[in-house]
C-alpha cells in the first residue's frame, strides 16, 4: 500500500502568548489517501482544526517548532473499491464502505520564516497522524489511520504587532 499525493490549502491565526511563545489556531482542507497493490484506491478530504503550541524565535531567520491537537471532518471520499465501477462517492450504495467520518490526530512538526514586506514567508513540514480507527468494517479487520507528510509555504500577515 502506497499514499497517494494530495495537498492541503488553510488561514491561521497565530496569537503572541510570550516573546517566543504563540498559540496558531488554523484551518485547512487536506487530501489524504491510498493506492493498494490490488487495483483500490481511496480520496478523502478533510476540512482539519489543528490548534498548535509553537516556540518561535525572532531572529531573522526565524526557526520554529509546533505540536498539537488536530480534529478532522471528512468532506469527501471516493472509492474504486467496487471492480469496474471506477472511482465511486463512498456513500454510493454500491460502495458499503463504513469508515469513520471524524478523525482525531496530532500534529507536529517544524520550520522557518524571513520578513518579507510587513509580515513573513515560511516554510513548514510537518506530520499530521491521526489516532482514531476509521475503519468501521469487519472485512479487513483492523485499525486503519489517517498519517499525511505536510510541506506548508505560506505567508503571515500581521493584524497587530510585528511578523
Amino acid at each position: 500500500m502506497k499514499a497517494a499525493p494530495g495537498f492541503h490549502l488553510g488561514v491561521l491565526a497565530g496569537f503572541s502568548l510570550t516573546g517566543i511563545l504563540e498559540l496558531n489556531a488554523e484551518v485547512l482542507y487536506t487530501g489524504k489517501g491510498f493506492d493498494s497493490n490490488v487495483d483500490e484506491k481511496l480520496r478523502l478530504a478533510y476540512v482539519e482544526f489543528p490548534l498548535l503550541l509553537a516556540l518561535r524565535w525572532p531572529v531573522a531567520l526565524s526557526p520554529r517548532l509546533f505540536a498539537g491537537p488536530v480534529v478532522g471532518f471528512e468532506v469527501r471520499c471516493k472509492s474504486s473499491r467496487v471492480l469496474g465501477l471506477g472511482e465511486i462517492a463512498c456513500d454510493d450504495a454500491l460502495s458499503a464502505l463504513r469508515r469513520e467520518k471524524t478523525d482525531i490526530g496530532l500534529a507536529f512538526g517544524g520550520g522557518i520564516g524571513t520578513g518579507a514586506g510587513p509580515g513573513a514567508v515560511f516554510l513548514d513540514l510537518w506530520v499530521n497522524q491521526g489516532l482514531r480507527n476509521i475503519n468501521q468494517e469487519a472485512r479487513p479487520p483492523g485499525w486503519v489511520r489517517n498519517q499525511a507528510l505536510l510541506i506548508s509555504l505560506g505567508y503571515r500577515y500581521p493584524l497587530r504587532g510585528g511578523p
